[in-house]
């Protein structure tokens, strides 16, 4: 219901479903649509699913850390990213995580933008340039959400400020 139901972003509501159905465009996917000549990873080695993608690749894990950090920082809770809180978010039933979840679905699909870059022009996706994009897109939603007052102004003031 959250990802779906409290996320007013088109382009999130797409990915999340793609993310909960399993059709991402990854080589693992590609290779079994046919589509590409293999599965592997071209980074680690390892097969490129979903969950590697958006987990466990290890160009993506420092920026896991800075996200983790940042959450840690602003509400003193500290998150281990796995596959459920990927695919449903992070204690969706208590209402006060809600600022959580929307930044850890704002960093997966960070992830997965850059990722489809990377895919279409042959190159490295970096922790930098990850946070500055994921910054980007924080910033953008929360003024947006601001203006329309859908959130908790100290709240809001405080994460602009740190992003």
């Amino acid at each position: 219901k959250f990802k779906f139901g409290k996320t007013f972003d088109n382009r999130l509501k797409q990915f999340n479903f793609k993310v909960f159905h399993r059709i991402v465009p990854s080589k693992y996917n590609l290779h079994k649509w046919q589509i590409s000549n293999d599965d592997m990873c071209y980074i680690c080695g390892e097969k490129e699913t979903t969950t590697h993608i958006l987990l466990t690749c290890k160009e993506c894990q420092t920026f896991w850390k800075i996200v983790k950090n940042l959450i840690y920082n602003l509400y003193g809770i500290n998150i281990d990213m796995n596959e459920k809180i990927m695919i449903i978010g992070y204690d969706i039933a208590n209402i006060e995580y809600q600022i959580i979840n929307v930044m850890l679905n704002f960093a997966q699909y960070t992830i997965y933008k850059m990722y489809l870059r990377k895919m279409y022009e042959n190159k490295k996706i970096y922790t930098r340039k990850l946070f500055i994009e994921f910054k980007s897109i924080m910033r953008t939603y929360f003024r947006c959400k601001l203006n329309q007052k859908y959130l908790n102004m100290t709240e809001i003031d405080k994460i602009i400020l740190i992003l």
